[in-house]
């Protein structure tokens, strides 16, 4: 191994330590409970209705339907092809304009 590459990994290996000690020194991990341990915890599930058809808002116009594909776009490839396979096996490429 080459000197220069000694070298970075001593550095490495001691930058490595002076993280890790200074991170086990600041410490951190759970600071304690958020409520007092003495207060008994109750949870408390409230139904909330939706609004009646009367406080909605109305939207104008058509329904969108996002799922559907219209028909003069529903094809098994949507790439066009630049060649056409001829009968007799051989292809032939389309011109350009086309």
């Amino acid at each position: 191994m080459s000197k220069g590459l000694k070298v970075a990994i001593a550095f490495n290996l001691i930058a490595t330590l002076i993280i890790g000690a200074v991170a086990y020194s600041v410490g951190g991990g759970s600071t304690g409970p958020p409520l007092p341990p003495d207060t008994p915890t109750r949870l408390l599930l409230v139904r909330i209705d939706p609004k009646p058809d009367s406080h909605r808002p109305v939207r104008s116009g058509t329904p969108m339907h996002h799922g559907e594909i219209p028909p003069e776009y529903r094809v098994p490839d949507l790439t066009p092809s630049p060649w056409i396979f001829l009968p007799d096996g051989t292809i032939q490429f389309r011109d350009a304009d086309h």
